[in-house]
């Protein structure tokens, strides 16, 4: 019906990595599916399960791979839109298939990880809007591979006594996330406001080279290419504090942008553009927003 009268049709999962700031003149679909299962090595989950959840049921039935992506906030359905990832794993790494209802035809349908359209925090269903998420599949592994490339993990392991397992390295992430990150339900935050820049690896060395550091990630897939961390590039820019109106740059995580109440439109839109511009004047790297924003206009 609301195809129908050209009305927009909007999925929200949780909210958690979506920013209102306008009134939305649109049919809010709420994504409640819910239902797991698994076979060998794939396991199955309804677009409705929190993400959370679903990792923790994966570890339970002795499937891994996920681990490091634990305490994400959100569902299974907003996953692969966005294209999920932390602590040098990410999602498409695992995904055999989406499950899909396109919106406008009401044909349900599977879609191949290969035509999924993945990138960092990039995906098909980012600009396809009439594909309907509904459920996901991953190839996960029967046997432990630990994924100990983001530094700061590893370190934790080590300085905790903790052994590399699945289960370990799941609760400790959990801690990590917890005390760095500002807690949601407690001060209103959509998590990591910005993506971590890609360049060239010839760039970031040169980056290094002039700002001693400068922590890299791997590419992940893209072998051509590496990431920087946005959280250090707004520190050293002295952006942590910096707040306009309502809205403040979190002294807890850089990257977070945190709700302290009475915030406007205007605010929010003026924070961010401050802290484009300084890391930018800085560093000459170009910080583009990691969350949705509704009304997309």
């Amino acid at each position: 019906m609301a195809s129908s009268q050209a009305i927009d049709l909007v999925p929200i999962g949780h909210g958690s990595n979506i920013v209102f700031v306008d009134d939305l003149d649109a049919v809010v679909i709420l994504i409640n599916l819910r239902g797991r299962s698994k076979t060998a090595e794939v396991a199955t989950a309804a677009a409705g399960e929190p993400w959370h959840d679903f990792v923790e049921w994966t570890l339970y039935n002795q499937l891994y791979g996920l681990e490091n992506l634990a305490l994400i906030p959100g569902t299974v359905g907003a996953a692969p839109i966005q294209n999920i990832g932390a602590y040098g794993v990410e999602l498409d790494e695992f995904v055999e298939n989406v499950s899909v209802i396109d919106t406008e035809t009401l044909e349900e349908s599977s879609i191949p990880a290969s035509d999924c359209g993945f990138a960092y925090r990039q995906s098909r269903f980012q600009k396809e809007k009439k594909l309907l998420v509904t459920g996901l599949s991953l190839r996960l592994k029967q046997t432990p591979d630990p994924q100990l490339c983001y530094p700061g993990l590893k370190d934790r392991l080590a300085m905790d006594k903790l052994s590399e397992t699945p289960v370990n390295i799941f609760e400790t992430v959990c801690r990590i996330r917890a005390e760095k990150l500002p807690d949601p339900a407690r001060l209103p935050n959509v998590g990591s406001f910005f993506k971590n820049p890609v360049v060239t690896a010839t760039r970031a060395e040169n980056l290094q080279l002039r700002f001693h550091g400068l922590p890299v990630y791997p590419p992940g897939s893209d072998t051509d290419r590496v990431k920087l961390s946005a959280a250090w590039l707004i520190d050293q820019a002295g952006l942590k504090l910096a707040r306009v109106g309502g809205f403040e740059v979190s002294e807890q995580h850089a990257l977070v942008i945190v709700n302290l109440g009475g915030g406007r439109k205007a605010d929010l839109l003026a924070l961010i553009k401050q802290v484009q511009t300084q890391v930018h004047h800085r560093f000459g790297v170009d910080l583009e927003p990691e969350p949705g924003f509704l009304p997309i206009n």
